[in-house]
């Protein structure tokens, strides 16, 4: 994480987790304030959800990373550990690899807590994620709470196991 911020003038936070040989990267090109990851209950693979509060002009937003697991069960107590630690934050971002699809309880709860899905609020196309090589379900995603959705996208590119969501928001 550190490379790639480095070669793209970014900021970084990176929590490690599974072993310490992947783990969760958010990049900002905004100036990060405060910072911190924490490991989610994890019973198979060990995932993390990291923080980053950022500096947008005068303006903090609060933006969260997380890697879910690839089990219901195991997937429900990751989220209720990373909900609670983030909190009512707003503005704030909340996205990474969630494991769930539109239709999922994963979904439900995370709109519940009031963030939306930017595809949804701007009628963008939810096109799938997963895996890279032709996709086939959305299990990505970038959730925002307190901001205004311009655009939304995912790109057509094998730069992951997973296709990148771009999504461009504004501060109200």
């Amino acid at each position: 994480a550190l490379w790639l911020a480095r070669r793209l003038g970014m900021q970084e936070v990176y929590g490690p987790a599974l072993e310490g040989l992947s783990g969760v990267a958010l990049l900002t090109r905004f100036p990060i304030t405060e910072a911190d990851t924490r490991l989610l209950t994890s019973q198979l693979e060990q995932t993390a959800i990291v923080h980053a509060r950022v500096q947008v002009g005068d303006r903090a937003l609060d933006a969260y990373g997380v890697w879910m697991g690839l089990e219901p069960e195991e997937r429900a107590r990751q989220l209720d550990d990373a909900l609670a630690y983030v909190g009512a934050a707003s503005p704030a971002v909340f996205g990474g690899d969630f494991n769930s699809t539109p239709d999922s309880p994963t979904y439900a709860r995370i709109r519940a807590a009031g963030f939306d899905d930017p595809f949804v609020v701007g009628g963008f196309d939810p096109a799938p994620t997963s895996p890279a090589i032709e996709p086939v379900e959305r299990i990505d995603f970038v959730w925002a709470r307190g901001l205004e959705v311009r655009n939304a996208r995912v790109l057509d590119s094998l730069a992951s196991d997973h296709r990148m969501v771009v999504i461009v928001l504004a501060l109200p």
